[in-house]
């Protein structure tokens, strides 16, 4: 499947969309979180590979079955880019602990390619999983729409809630 997104920003936001100009939508602020971004946790089956035509000259990849790279965003979409490769790999997209489905790589040589998104959220934090299934699997950034600039849930927090040992928000902590 081709992607026919396309965003256009200027200083009153970002319009985008996602069938090729045809209709569109506005979006307040994108935000790109690259692969080291500390939103993202990637397990230790994962290693940083320079990329000089990554988004920021490096990507994680993955060889390890089940190896799974974790992203907590707030907003209200959110676009996965990734490199296609003739032998690429496939990854397992879960969010919020819904499955998405299955993301495959491979295809014509492509950098910062949009492999997988999803839209029309509700402006809330979200968790993106995702885990390798077969051959490299490879993680450049994500690109999460947003309302707002200011996401976080005060003055001085700018990241995700604190979560319990059961990974829900633990809406006790300060």
């Amino acid at each position: 499947a081709e992607d026919h997104a396309v965003a256009i920003g200027g200083f009153d936001g970002t319009w985008y969309s996602d069938d090729g100009g045809d209709s569109w939508e506005y979006a307040h602020a994108l935000e790109l979180i690259t692969d080291f971004d500390p939103l993202w946790d990637f397990d230790q089956g994962w290693t940083q590979q320079p990329d000089e035509a990554a988004v920021n000259a490096t990507l994680q990849t993955s060889a390890v079955a089940g190896a799974t790279g974790t992203l907590r965003f707030r907003g209200v979409g959110v676009d996965l880019l990734s490199a296609r490769y003739s032998d690429g790999g496939s990854l397992q997209v879960v969010l919020d602990g819904v499955d998405e489905g299955t993301v495959s790589l491979a295809g014509a040589a492509e950098s910062r390619a949009v492999v997988w998104s999803v839209r029309d959220l509700d402006d809330a934090w979200h968790t993106l999983e995702l885990s390798v299934v077969s051959g490299v699997g490879v993680v450049d950034s994500a690109l999460v729409w947003r309302l707002d600039y200011d996401q976080g849930d005060g003055p001085d927090d700018t990241g995700p809630p604190d979560t319990d040992e059961t990974g829900s928000p633990d809406d006790t902590s300060g």
